[in-house]
């Protein structure tokens, strides 16, 4: 009879494991995969390393360099816990959303795409939190080649950020799920996100001088007035977005136009002369 008890007992304690594993199995599938565009994709392993960066200074690089690193690899694909991809051939390998973002912000060292991280592997658990490598700033400080971070419930999600959009939305480059792999993407929907910038970017190569700006009371007898269609736009210290945000213009507030360089307007706002683009189709600016 104690014989019978103990293989019912063991019968009871593998059945149960066999449960749990079918069950963590599921839980991983349907985080990688979803049926709808969402943020609630499981984007990066709670059983990967969270080692803290190396202590030694990460590498300086320019915003370009890693707008041009995150576009070489669109067309990637998403694999959870990946780290590497080839921008030569889409079909190899691939990366979940911290790996990608981990990889093209050269932390802690510089390293080729198809190369693994195999230490110092950062997830979004390691972003949200503060670090030596990089600063909490706000969202209209955001600059080509930041970052956004979310963290709740044991998941999360980053994706570099790569611009303004209409409506208050932003063009972002990331590694979104295993159903649309690595992409460049317009995300509308920032609630929880947090905004993050890079420390130690290096200048880039060629750029401007900050151009001259009009003094206020010289306004050019051909100025016109545009009104701000866009939530919010970042109106910068020249046209184009390698310059600094000097301010943030908000919907349905009027600026002076003194000159124009192709989409970007020389503006005046509350004493201040800055540099907005006009948009695609005028969606940023339009003339009133």
């Amino acid at each position: 009879m104690k014989k019978i008890d103990m293989l019912k007992e063991s019968f009871t304690t593998r059945t149960k494991s066999i449960v749990l594993l079918m069950s963590l199995s599921l839980t991983i599938a349907c985080g990688q995969e979803t049926s709808q565009p969402s943020d609630k994709t499981l984007d990066d392993s709670s059983s990967l390393s969270q080692q803290s960066l190396a202590s030694s200074k990460a590498p300086s690089v320019s915003r370009e360099s890693i707008l041009s690193m995150a576009r070489a690899a669109i067309g990637s694909s998403y694999v959870w816990g990946g780290t590497q991809w080839d921008p030569e051939n889409k079909n190899w390998k691939g990366a979940d959303c911290s790996g990608f973002a981990q990889k093209v912000l050269r932390l802690p060292k510089e390293m080729n795409p198809k190369e693994s991280i195999s230490r110092g592997r950062l997830t979004t658990a390691s972003f949200i939190k503060q670090s030596a490598e990089w600063t909490t700033i706000n969202r209209s400080e955001l600059e080509p080649g930041d970052f956004l971070v979310r963290r709740k419930n044991g998941a999360g999600h980053i994706v570099i950020y790569d611009g303004e959009a209409p409506n208050g939305c932003i063009k972002t480059l990331e590694a979104k799920g295993k159903a649309y792999g690595i992409l460049s993407t317009t995300k509308c929907n920032l609630s929880g996100y947090v905004s993050k910038k890079r420390n130690n970017l290096a200048q880039s190569e060629g750029t401007k001088p900050e151009p001259e700006s009009p003094r206020a009371e010289d306004e050019a007898p051909s100025s016109s007035d545009l009104e701000v269609l866009a939530s919010k736009l970042n109106c910068r210290v020249g046209p184009g977005t390698e310059y600094n945000v000097k301010l943030v213009l908000e919907r349905g507030q009027r600026v002076r136009s003194f000159k124009k360089s192709g989409k970007w307007h020389q503006v005046m706002f509350d004493q201040q002369v800055c540099w907005a683009s006009e948009g695609d189709n005028q969606q940023f600016l339009v003339a009133r």
